[in-house]
């Protein structure tokens, strides 16, 4: 259970501390921080134009958190499959719910693209912290 906690904690911390050097590891750190400045804008634009359907963009978030909590509750690797395609199904789901919640935000598309970019960069950032929670040692 402290596993699970640990990598629900640590999700955020990794996508949000990327954005201190976002070019650190290549995508694993540039993607994340992509994802933090779009965060930024679309929320900026969001509140500038009041549009509280742009909230719906809290479910992938939330998916992803689901990821992590699954990865650190089965925490077995043979369970994913050595290939990754659970992982590549999971980012393909996010991209088409991303892209259903930006065809529905009318009014303000420019703040519904860039929180679906964020959307995707977030889920990229849960499938590398699922993915290594089988590496990462126990404080």
């Amino acid at each position: 259970m402290d596993d699970v906690i640990r990598l629900s904690l640590y999700l955020p911390e990794y996508f949000f501390s990327s954005i201190r050097w976002p070019f650190l590891l290549g995508s694993f750190t540039a993607v994340p921080a992509l994802g933090v400045i779009c965060l930024a804008v679309g929320s900026v634009l969001g509140l500038v134009r009041r549009n509280p359907r742009l909230l719906v963009f809290l479910i992938p978030v939330a998916v992803s958190q689901a990821l992590v909590v699954a990865a650190g509750l089965l925490g077995e690797p043979g369970f994913w499959g050595a290939d990754g395609g659970i992982y590549t199904i999971f980012l393909v789901l996010q991209i088409i719910l991303a892209g259903a919640l930006f065809s529905r935000s009318q009014g303000a598309m420019l703040a519904a693209a860039a929180l679906a970019l964020f959307s995707f960069a977030y889920a990229f950032a849960a499938i590398v912290v699922a993915a290594t929670a089988f590496h990462v040692p126990t404080p």
